[in-house]
């Protein structure tokens, strides 16, 4: 078992070195890592885990503003669900109440 634990540790500790976290998600579960040492070293990922390193999904990207634009798409989609879902419930105050 110590064993593993010592792999895995060895294994996070080396995608820290090699990843960069370039933006993390305000209202959104996205996060834009570079990975310097891949082919298409920039990744939109979902549900990033910053303690292991791993993510769920990405969408890969060559550059850098790419994937930036990609993100900022994701965030809007959060801030437009957040509004829509949030503010429907406010009652309609009328002038004079």
């Amino acid at each position: 078992m110590y064993i593993e634990r010592e792999e895995t540790r060895m294994i996070v500790e080396e995608k820290k070195a090699q990843y960069e976290i370039v933006k993390d998600g305000v209202y959104s579960d996205y996060t834009v890592i570079n990975r310097h040492t891949d082919y298409c070293p920039f990744v939109v990922c979902w549900n990033f885990d910053i303690e292991t390193y791993q993510w769920d999904q990405g969408h890969y990207y060559n550059d850098e503003a790419s994937a930036m634009c990609e993100f900022y798409h994701k965030e809007k989609e959060a801030i437009d669900y957040i509004l829509e879902t949030e503010y429907l419930d406010l009652p309609d105050l009328e002038e004079g109440e």
